[in-house]
């Protein structure tokens, strides 16, 4: 392998290092690569500790915990990293006032005698007047009344002064360098604000981890760039909670994926603020209609990212904004001086592209397969494409999977199917169709050869309307029924299809639950069979018995 080097810079110095491979595996990032802090010392010998755009890296770990030795650091390639000379020096918070209490309280505690006018020199033998004595008392009780006077107004003035202090900077439990916790024991602790976040930081950043993994994000450690999708406004609120207390995290592509509102920008925006956030793509669903829609302006929606563009923290923002959005000139969007980029983008809106889309279809005659799976077109835009399909006469496969479709899309596609006599491949894999629109789609067509109904839980009743149609369809060869939650009874009355059906070559059962007595119905029709050449019963609960009258079938079908 080709020699690595990694780049460090101190003041205007810019040297390489080797790069090593490990033999040991860290905890804290991939370190299939790294750098020893000796080899970096050979150049820079004062060197204790390195930074990567400002933000502090940290030496690796291995699977207990423990910092690795020889010390080293990750790999990070076309990076300079600074040089760090100086480790953090400790907080001395209580250094100056625990002086000044001690001070304060020897000095209440014991009396010079020279102060008190008592001779040093006295010799033991000597016998002071008791009138002197006495005026030696009363001087020594004036002072240490003094002195209880000036430590009485040294604490009201200094609790004064914290007060109005703490009234005005601790909003975000901060105090000056310090951070104010809460111990285990309800103890109320200050310590330095970055012993903070290297100790107390590290179990935080483990649940932002796992907040990431479970909404089905990236974090990428070393880079500090997090991608992710969120579904919900409950997730999104779990993200963002996890995103305030997560202090590596420097660049964030995030999709709002559900019906938000206003508030949720809000919570965002807040969110940023204590984040170390300063690369920013934020890609914004569907907005939450409101029941007032007719009465208040779109511009309110939108109008959070103008104080999120406006984060002094924020180097780069990249916004993609829906198609039911405003137009962006309208939402007064401006860079502001600290942003060195800030882009605007706004999805095309479906409903238009899909009656482009169709109009090219009535004239079009050479594509025969479409693919548009997964562009939530819905029933709306179902309806404008079925225009086009009604005229066009080449294509053969059409790819509608997880566009959201129902039953009027469905009623849409069967107006297309009576009058196409070209389409023999139709996929509807994840829509929701429900049984009614099934039934419209299956019962009726005389040209379709491939059929996906996959993932629409239709359960044994949407088994019984499909069997129906089986025993009437002549031209069906190929079934794709995967997940749907088909049970025994499903199974019977497929079975009872089969042993009449003389065109389906192909039946997809995969993920279903047809169990023992479902393997035996089929078993039967197996039996009686002569077309079907290809069954998937893979993850279906079928058991020992199963397993048993499966092959007593075979031993009779002479074509699967």
């Amino acid at each position: 392998m080709t020699q690595q080097y990694q780049r460090f810079r101190k003041a205007d110095i810019i040297e390489e290092v080797g790069v090593r491979i490990a033999s040991i595996s860290a905890s804290n990032g991939d370190s299939s690569y790294y750098v020893c802090l000796q080899d970096i010392q050979d150049v820079f010998p004062d060197a204790q500790r390195f930074k990567l755009d400002g933000h502090p890296i940290l030496f690796l770990q291995d699977s207990n915990g423990n910092r690795i030795e020889p010390p080293r650091i990750a790999f990070y390639p076309d990076k300079i990293l600074d040089v760090i000379t100086a480790e953090p020096q400790a907080c001395n918070c209580n250094s100056s006032s625990n002086s000044s209490t001690s001070a304060s309280s020897n000095s209440m505690a014991v009396i010079s005698l020279s102060a008190l006018g008592v001779p040093t020199n006295l010799a033991s033998q000597d016998i002071l007047p008791i009138i002197k004595l006495e005026m030696m008392l009363e001087k020594s009780n004036m002072v240490i009344d003094l002195l209880l006077e000036a430590r009485k107004k040294d604490d009201e003035m200094l609790k004064l002064q914290l007060g109005k202090f703490l009234q005005n900077n601790d909003e975000d439990k901060q105090l000056g360098n310090l951070y104010r916790i809460t111990t285990e024991t309800g103890h109320v602790k200050w310590v330095c604000i970055d012993h903070y976040r290297w100790t107390y930081g590290e179990a935080e950043q483990k649940v932002f981890k796992k907040v990431v993994g479970l909404n089905g994000g990236e974090y990428d450690l070393h880079l500090g760039k997090v991608i992710i999708t969120l579904k919900s406004k409950t997730t999104a609120e779990e993200f963002f909670n996890a995103l305030t207390n997560a202090r590596r995290v420097y660049e964030l592509d995030i999709s709002f994926d559900w019906n938000w509102s206003k508030s949720d920008l809000e919570a965002f925006e807040e969110a940023l603020k204590k984040s170390s956030v300063s690369i920013l793509r934020l890609e914004l669903g569907e907005f939450q209609e409101s029941t007032t829609k007719e009465i208040l302006s779109m511009a309110p929606r939108y109008g959070m990212l103008v104080h999120i563009i406006e984060l002094s923290s924020m180097k780069a923002i990249h916004i993609v904004l829906p198609p039911n959005t405003i137009k962006v000139p309208s939402l007064q969007l401006s860079r502001p001086p600290h942003l060195q980029k800030l882009t605007i983008e706004m999805k095309p809106r479906e409903i238009d592209a899909i009656l482009e889309l169709s109009e090219a279809l009535k004239t079009n005659k050479t594509l025969t397969t479409l693919d548009l799976m997964c562009n939530r077109i819905g029933d709306k835009g179902v309806m404008a494409l079925s225009e086009g399909l009604k005229a066009n006469r080449t294509l053969t496969t059409l790819d509608l999977m997880g566009n959201s479709i129902g039953k009027e899309g469905a009623l849409a596609l069967l107006e297309v199917l009576k009058t196409n006599t070209t389409l023999v491949t139709l996929d509807l894999e994840y829509d929701s169709l429900g049984k009614e629109g099934i039934l419209l789609l299956s019962k009726t067509n005389t040209t379709l050869t491939s059929l996906s109904f996959s993932s629409k839980a239709i359960g044994d009743e949407g088994a019984l309307v499909l069997s129906e149609t089986l025993k009437a369809n002549t031209t069906l060869t190929a079934l794709d029924l995967r997940y749907n939650s088909i049970g025994k009874e499903g199974a019977l009355v497929l079975s009872q299809a089969l042993k009449i059906n003389t065109t389906l070559t192909c039946l997809n059962l995969r993920y279903n639950s047809v169990g023992d007595e479902g393997a035996l119905a089929l078993s039967e029709a197996l039996k009686v069979n002569t077309t079907l050449t290809t069954l998937a019963l893979w993850c279906n609960s079928v058991g020992s018995e199963g397993a048993l009258v499966l092959p007593q079938a075979l031993k009779v079908n002479t074509t699967l």
